[in-house]
């Protein structure tokens, strides 16, 4: 479709002037002009589709007003020219109508559920720790010795452990102070076996070590319990490992 320039086109104002100028003049029962004056089909098509002004069609307007027959072709081409262009812009709307819908449709697809991957094979997980068994060994009778003086002698045994993760409290000989401290399980032969480490500190006038140590590993019999406080020498005591009781 040719755009009209918007110049050369009537505003609504001019309109209603052209309906009440051709009202008023068919209402004077004017007698109707010769048809050889009548304006060609094409002037009356072009203002009927508003590609002439209404201030350079006076006379083209003046005679529609007077001649039946011009203002029915007038009118004919008038309600043509809106119905081609009530259809053009709604052929547009349904072309803008449809750009949205593509453009909106993987927006309004459904979500679909995908299906479920089969369950992995989990293996079957290590039981679970035993709880740690509370002990306490008693150590503030006995004289400090240290493991790598000759002077200590064969030493009686001190108590016994379980084979078992044990929470142990050792209460240390009198003398021995705050801190950090080393606590070993060793062979006869000197070799460790486990070890961990604990912080000591005074409680009721006594100085309780409390430390963890797993020895749920370790097979029964004797061994040495190898103590020192960090930078100080290790302090060995004789000690039996026994089966941990069944409940």
């Amino acid at each position: 479709m040719k755009m009209m320039d918007p110049d050369q086109s009537f505003t609504p104002r001019e309109e209603r002037q052209l309906l009440q100028s051709v009202a008023a003049l068919l209402e004077a029962n004017l007698s109707q002009p010769d048809t050889n004056q009548c304006p060609s089909c094409t002037d009356l098509r072009n203002l009927a589709r508003r590609r002439i002004r209404l201030t350079d069609a006076d006379s083209l307007v003046d005679h529609i007003g007077v001649c039946p027959r011009c203002f029915k072709g007038y009118s004919e081409f008038r309600a043509q020219y809106k119905t081609r262009v009530r259809a053009q812009y709604t052929a547009l709307a349904l072309a803008a109508g449809v750009v949205i819908a593509v453009l909106l449709l993987p927006l309004m697809r459904p979500h679909v559920a995908q299906p479920n991957p089969p369950a992995p094979i989990i293996a079957k997980l290590p039981d679970r720790p035993q709880p740690a068994v509370a002990a306490v060994l008693d150590l503030t009778k006995l004289g400090v010795a240290r493991s790598d003086s000759p002077a200590a002698g064969v030493r009686p045994q001190v108590g016994s452990l379980p084979c078992a993760r044990v929470t142990l409290s050792v209460h240390l000989p009198v003398g021995s102070e705050d801190g950090r401290y080393e606590v070993a399980l060793v062979r006869k032969s000197g070799e460790s076996v486990v070890s961990s480490s604990g912080n000591a500190m005074l409680q009721n006038y006594v100085e309780v070590l409390s430390v963890e140590i797993d020895l749920s590993s370790v097979a029964p019999g004797n061994y040495g319990l190898a103590i020192r406080q960090l930078g100080s020498s290790w302090r060995e005591y004789p000690i039996a490992l026994v089966p941990k009781e069944v409940p």
